[in-house]
């Protein structure tokens, strides 16, 4: 567990990034991060702790109804 940054160098699309916790409970989500044009990048994070963050194609958080408190269930 800790507190995670991302930042958006180097990447070709926008992306939604979903933090998670211990609990796989969702606790941040920002939408539509766009991929960083020239440096210094941003960096992106959340104060709270978590244990993964997910990225997905921009737009996927919210067409999977994705939102903070939702719990995700990892399979194989």
């Amino acid at each position: 567990t800790g507190r995670y940054g991302f930042w958006m160098k180097n990447c070709l699309i926008a992306l939604d990034l979903v933090w998670i916790d211990e609990a796989r409970r969702v606790v941040a989500i920002l939408p539509e991060t766009p991929p960083c044009k020239a440096d210094p990048c941003p960096i992106y994070q959340f104060d709270v702790p978590t244990r993964y963050v997910l990225e997905m194609p921009s737009g996927a958080a919210k067409r999977e109804g994705l939102v903070v408190g939702n719990v995700l269930r990892f399979a194989p």
